[in-house]
Order: C-alpha cells, then sequence, then structure tokens
C-alpha cells in the first residue's frame, strides 16, 4: 500500500481492493480523521511501556505524515508521500488530553522521523 492507509483498510475488509499494491490519495486535513480505537487495543498483553521511561502506560503518537526530503535510505517518502502533512496542535494536545484521561497515559512516544521539521510547530 502506498499512502492514506485509512480509506484502503476499509476497501480491502469490504472486498472492493482488487489490486496487490494499493495507492490511496492524500488526505487534505488529518485532522479530519477519527481517533484510534484505543478500546480495542489497551487491554490487550503489548508491552506499554519502554526502557527509557519508568511510568506505564506509554502511547505511541503519530503527529504528522510524508516528508519533504529524498533521502536515499528512507523508505517515508514512498511510503506516504514527499508532501509532509501535520495534525495541528490542537489536535495533538486534544488527542494526549484524552489518552491521559481515559486511560491513565503517562508518557507520550512520537514516533516519527520529522517530529521536529518546524520548530514553531515542535515548541
Amino acid at each position: 500500500m502506498q499512502g492514506e492507509g485509512e480509506q484502503a483498510i476499509l476497501d480491502i475488509v469490504e472486498g472492493r481492493a482488487q489490486e496487490r499494491v494499493l495507492r490511496c490519495r492524500r488526505l487534505d486535513n488529518l485532522d479530519d480523521l477519527p481517533m484510534p480505537a484505543w478500546d480495542y487495543f489497551i487491554h490487550q498483553p503489548y508491552n506499554w511501556g519502554g526502557d527509557w521511561f519508568p511510568g506505564t502506560p506509554v502511547f505511541t503518537m503519530n503527529t504528522s505524515r510524508g516528508c519533504p526530503f529524498h533521502c536515499t535510505f528512507c523508505s517515508v517518502g514512498s511510503i506516504w508521500g514527499r508532501k509532509y502533512n501535520c495534525f495541528s496542535a490542537e489536535h495533538i494536545v486534544a488527542d494526549t488530553d484524552y489518552l491521559m484521561q481515559h486511560y491513565g497515559a503517562r508518557g507520550i512516544y512520537f514516533r516519527e522521523d520529522n517530529f521536529t521539521i518546524h520548530r514553531e510547530r515542535t515548541e
């Protein structure tokens, strides 16, 4: 699959996908996506911590997609494309607050290559 996976997974599950490799359109506004269905995963026996942080649970969060760079060793551009797209700061804060209030999140692991690409956004 290349591109956004939200529509692709629906196409696969509902039997509309005919190709082996799906190429999906880009989402213009990532804030339009629903929150991940954490209820399906929170009670599974995953490692909700990390050796680098003493508290649990720690949730993984991606706040952007794509990459404007052309590094030869990286696959981010081939999956998400060269356009860099971000969730808004308000969306990220709301998701973080939700994870703390509903699941007692003790940490958020921003697991992405380009989290600091724009200093102002990161701050």
